[in-house]
């Protein structure tokens, strides 16, 4: 058993580069390893269950969570178990590797056994229509995180049929990428976007796409440019100046009708011409 110990730690330890930061999921890897070192494998693979159905945490660590996970179960001879943790890993990065090279034979004979589908997943692109005056267009892009393990997003995109597909920067986020397309002339109208994405899981494996460069997916956007001042289509009485100039003619006329309403009747001072030194 000290011997199964050794290799499975090997497998739980995450060493960090001199005056790195820790990685953000550090608190489930330190709990892990102690709960591996102390054989209590069941409670090692709950722990890191809380980090494969984060979707919010980096590709790389819930890959490598499920890593462990297979490697758990082959400590607590499961090997049909670890096999199917395996083959999961596999499917949502067919690249993955095992990142240990201290792991048994039998870890690496059961996981070159489970061979999973490289399927690539379909993306949903969805978009968010330009506001008044908007110099760019903001795209979503949606995938299940649980089976689409993607540590980066390839977002290629042209106005016209013909030309150079440009980079947009995009924005991993939970389920997926937020991409900003900068919008071309500002008549009012419909522009054609044309499009084609691909997610890339941490090993640079393709899992999940939307068109490609010689079928790219085609988005109607209607640009609405900005009326002059910026409030044009607004109603008179919702304008600031509106209210501004009638706040000014109305202090106006009451300091008028003051000075015409005091007339002959304003008295003389009591003091006399007396000068105040």
């Amino acid at each position: 058993m000290p011997k199964l110990r050794l290799f499975l730690l090997a497998g739980v330890v995450w060493p960090t580069a001199a005056g790195a930061d820790p990685p953000p999921s550090s608190d489930v890897w330190g709990e892990a390893s102690t709960l591996m070192e102390a054989l209590e494998y069941d409670s090692a693979i709950e722990v890191l269950g809380r980090l494969v159905g984060a979707p919010e945490a980096p590709a790389a660590d819930r890959l490598r969570a499920l890593e462990v996970q297979g490697v758990a179960h082959v400590g607590a001879g499961r090997d049909d178990e670890a096999i199917s943790v395996f083959r999961r890993l596999r499917e949502m990065d067919p690249g993955h590797r095992l990142t240990d090279p201290t792991y048994s034979p039998k870890i690496r004979e059961l996981f070159d056994r489970a061979v999973g589908s490289s399927i690539v997943r379909p993306l949903e692109v969805t978009l968010a229509p330009p506001g008044e005056g908007s110099r760019d267009v903001t795209l979503a892009i949606h995938f299940d995180p649980t089976i689409v393990a993607a540590g980066s997003v390839v977002f290629r995109s042209r106005w016209s049929d013909e030309g150079e597909y440009r980079v947009a920067p995009e924005r991993l986020v939970a389920a997926g990428a937020e991409v900003r397309v900068p919008l071309v002339g500002r008549a009012p109208g419909v522009q054609r976007l044309r499009l084609f994405v691909l997610a890339l899981a941490p090993s640079g494996a393709t899992v999940g796409r939307a068109g490609t460069a010689e079928s790219p997916v085609i988005l109607e956007v209607r640009s609405v440019p900005a009326t002059p001042g910026g409030a044009a289509s607004a109603p008179l009485v919702e304008r600031w100046y509106f209210w501004v100039g009638l706040g000014v003619l109305v202090a106006g006329g009451v300091a008028v009708a003051m000075v015409a309403a005091g007339g002959d009747s304003v008295r003389e001072g009591t003091l006399g011409s007396q000068q105040m030194r």
